[in-house]
């Protein structure tokens, strides 16, 4: 299949699913037949400022901002992550620093972007620009990844 049909059958899918904003690589492996053809595809839209990679397998709806010459976000990259962890099986919590700040034990506010994930084990390191996501595995910290 052809690189252009693949971009297309790519485009319809997201069309298909407006509510929906962040993306595994896996959820277009039906546009072509190919891995190598999807992934051709993947990247010339990146280029293209239609998608934003958000880490590995990772991909966003992206929009094109003139002024800065670049692309950015459709939603913040909390909203993203959250959404792209659900797709990966975990069930994204609030982190026990914003809890001990939301019910008054702490004064510090979390500068942070972090995520309780329950006991699963996440490997991918998600994030855009400056932002990457943390996870804490049953309310223990496990650092930044």
């Amino acid at each position: 299949m052809r690189t252009s049909q693949v971009q297309k059958n790519i485009l319809k899918y997201l069309d298909d699913r407006p509510g929906e904003n962040a993306f595994l690589r896996s959820e277009f492996s039906s546009c072509s037949k190919s891995r190598a053809g999807v992934d051709k595809a993947l990247r010339a839209l990146v280029e293209k400022g239609v998608l934003v990679r958000l880490g590995y397998g990772v991909l966003s709806r992206g929009k094109r901002i003139p002024e800065l010459n670049m692309t950015g976000l459709t939603q913040p990259i909390g909203v993203l992550a959250r959404e792209a962890l659900t797709k990966l099986g975990a069930e994204p919590k609030t982190n026990s620093a914003l809890r001990s700040y939301n019910e008054g034990r702490s004064t510090q506010v979390p500068v942070w972007l972090a995520f309780e994930v329950g006991d699963k084990r996440i490997s991918r390191k998600i994030g855009f620009g400056q932002r990457w996501v943390n996870y804490e595995r049953n309310g223990k910290w496990a650092g930044p990844y």
